[in-house]
């Protein structure tokens, strides 16, 4: 018979700052576990929350985005993403919403009628503080066209559902985690086809 564990929150017993810039910060953690275990030098990602945006047009098309990414140092189609400002607004939800936006009319030059959230969760809860939220936004209205912030080069694209279900299914299209997270729950709630 497999023993019964019950899983307990740690004890932080110190924690620094290690590292910090405007994208994020690197928490430095001793810690205790539940079973009186000291944990020494656990580092933690402290990020801003995240949103994830999946256009949708009124065919059913997708508007994705295609860009570099230097983590991988690969071009990779995704979703339109970006941070949670501070000056977003409260509460959490109420920033994500605000941030998804932001980042819908900044990164395609479009606002949307709705925004739709699917989905929210944790990118790495062993290593990150953040959650990251996803919208699907219908109803699209060209306002203006693209502002990328420096650094970034963002080519649109839009596709159809079958083809992107398809490309990540034989593995020719590879996207981030978290935007194919959002992606499956939106099809998973009927917001696109799949």
């Amino acid at each position: 018979m497999t023993p019964r564990v019950v899983a307990r929150p740690w004890t932080i017993l110190s924690s620094k700052v290690s590292f910090a810039d405007r994208w994020l910060r690197v928490r430095t953690d001793q810690a205790c576990n539940g079973r009186g275990q000291l944990i020494e030098d656990y580092h933690v990602l402290e990020y801003p929350d995240w949103i994830n945006v999946l256009p949708v047009f009124e065919d059913g098309r997708l508007l994705l985005v295609r860009e570099y990414r230097h983590g991988v140092g690969r071009v990779v189609l995704g979703l339109i993403a970006g941070g949670v400002a501070t000056g977003d607004g409260a509460p959490s939800l109420e920033q994500a919403e605000t941030a998804a936006r932001r980042e819908l009319l900044e990164e395609t030059g479009y606002d949307a009628a709705t925004l739709t959230q699917v989905l929210t969760c944790f990118p790495n809860a062993a290593s990150h503080n953040n959650q990251v939220y996803t919208f699907v936004a219908l109803g699209l209205h060209r306002l203006t066209d693209p502002r990328f912030e420096v650094g970034e080069e963002v080519e649109l694209v839009t596709m159809d559902t079958d083809e992107l279900f398809t490309g990540i299914r034989e593995g020719a299209i590879i996207m981030q985690a978290m935007h194919l997270a959002g992606l499956y729950a939106a099809a998973h709630v009927g917001l696109v086809g799949r």
